[in-house]
């Protein structure tokens, strides 16, 4: 987190997103969570809806994967005997914290 570009924290939809193989655009190689895919449409377009979600518009000063701890449990109760990476409409719930 000390090599953003901007601010110290979590970079998450900020700065970083990642890519799979298949399109699927990331969060975090750690938070297994579709925000879009590239081959569907512009990755402007997708940056765009995870940074509606404060979760994503703040710099955490704790990773949101490992040491959020209210996130991670919100988190991991929804995806739980999901198949990832989850759509992002599927974990709604648990950005909201």
């Amino acid at each position: 987190m000390d090599s953003n570009w901007f601010r110290f924290g979590c970079p998450a939809v900020k700065e970083v997103l990642y890519i799979t193989p298949y399109g699927e655009v990331l969060p975090c190689p750690f938070l297994h969570l579709c925000l879009g895919n590239v081959k569907e449409e512009p990755l402007r377009k997708i940056r765009t809806r995870g940074l509606r979600y404060k979760i994503f518009r703040e710099y955490h000063q704790a990773c949101l994967a490992s040491e959020k701890k209210d996130f991670t449990k919100n988190y991991l109760k929804v995806i739980k005997g999901k198949k990832p990476p989850v759509c992002l409409e599927e974990v709604k719930e648990c950005l909201r914290v």
